[in-house]
């Protein structure tokens, strides 16, 4: 039985821990030995682990995240690349005692913000693989440490996997040893459809800036002149200032009684909403992947997304429509709420049957397995 050590940079319950610890549970299922590596505590996802029977180990890292989206950060970034390269000397050599301790076959990082995996894989001679789920710099608006290039440079060094085809353009990953493998959704049965259709639209995300909530308010302001009988609902937790911005923006833009924000949900209340959505609109600048973007094709509801990124991607196959800007967006909404329930049905059915042979936790687990195989081939 193989050992995989495997390093998460935050135990947050984020669409990224989410996917992680579908692929984590499977691999355990498919007959490898995980050992979890994390920095924070946080109960859900601890309990999950232990639900699972997963062995895990709370040590520090170092999340290289330099941030110069604004003048102070571009005026610090001198003192925080320092100060985080000197952390990383640090943890990485807690992190080389922590592995000589484990003895794993395969160490498995799962962002491109965690460099101790790589190097101490490195310097051990045990194989690693990097698992890309974001851009960093297009999405998160992160400088990528220690530049771009430099990164490129230790990808080509280590065993890749890309959430997207985006994520691996955006890398210059190579089509000889590294690989697209996107996230495990939900399981293959989890197909549903409702043919029973409520009058909403569906935002379901952190609320915050990034994720387009601002166009979405406006766009649907404009939309339901027309469509009095129509809600708006947002689900998700986010930025206080910025959710009351939005509600002062919807009451400015006479649409306050129709914006509904409902705060966070669990995945299966979010899902119900989804089944009964008209549609999800997912208006975020740039995603790596769109966990949403995915669920939404299982839970048989209609998509409208931004034309960036993963949001794109996923749309192109699962036959949603793309919108650049707010009157694009409109006339996305106006398209969708006018379509007859046979040409719904058919196109959100069509969408299912690539998300069960592309996005569905089987096939993720399918991937990996192969992967792993092919990785120890090559360090043979």
């Amino acid at each position: 039985m193989k050992k995989i050590l495997y390093i998460v940079h935050s135990s947050k319950m984020g669409g990224a821990t989410i996917s992680f610890l579908n692929m984590v549970c499977g691999m355990k299922v498919a007959g490898y030995e995980p050992v979890i590596v994390y920095p924070d505590y946080n109960e859900t996802f601890i309990s999950i682990l232990n639900q699972n029977g997963l062995e895990h180990i709370r040590t520090d890292l170092t999340p290289l995240i330099l941030n110069t989206s604004s003048l102070k950060n571009k005026i610090l970034y001198s003192y925080h690349f320092a100060t985080l390269t000197i952390r990383l000397k640090k943890t990485t050599k807690s992190f080389e005692r922590l592995v000589r301790k484990v003895k794993p076959d395969l160490i498995h990082t799962n962002t491109g913000i965690i460099h101790e995996g790589f190097f101490t894989a490195k310097k051990l001679g045990i194989p690693h693989v990097w698992h890309l789920r974001e851009y960093q710099d297009l999405d998160f608006g992160w400088q990528i440490y220690p530049s771009k290039k430099k990164f490129i440079y230790a990808l080509s060094a280590s065993n890749v996997i890309a959430i997207s085809h985006g994520i691996f353009d955006h890398f210059k990953l190579s089509t000889a040893k590294d690989r697209v493998i996107y996230n495990g959704i939900l399981p293959e049965t989890e197909i549903t459809y409702n043919s029973q259709k409520q009058n909403y639209f569906l935002c379901a995300s952190r609320v915050v800036a990034s994720k387009g909530h601002e166009d979405v308010v406006k766009a649907f302001a404009s939309f339901c002149k027309d469509h009095p009988d129509y809600r708006l609902i947002i689900l998700g937790d986010g930025h206080r200032k910025f959710i009351e911005y939005l509600h002062k923006l919807a009451e400015k833009l006479e649409c306050k009684e129709q914006v509904k924000f409902e705060g966070y949900k669990t995945v299966p209340e979010t899902v119900k909403y989804m089944q009964n959505a008209k549609a999800l609109i997912v208006a975020s600048k740039f995603e790596g992947f769109g966990r949403m973007t995915a669920e939404a094709a299982f839970a048989g509801c209609f998509v409208l997304g931004r034309d960036t990124g993963g949001t794109k991607e996923i749309i192109e196959h699962t036959n949603g429509i793309l919108f650049h800007d707010t009157n694009e967006l409109i006339r996305a909404m106006n398209d969708v709420a006018s379509l007859d329930e046979d040409t719904y049905s058919k196109r959100v059915m069509q969408g299912q049957r690539f998300a069960i042979n592309n996005y569905s936790i089987e096939r993720n687990i399918q991937q990996i397995v192969q992967f792993y195989s092919f990785v120890f081939n090559r360090t043979i």
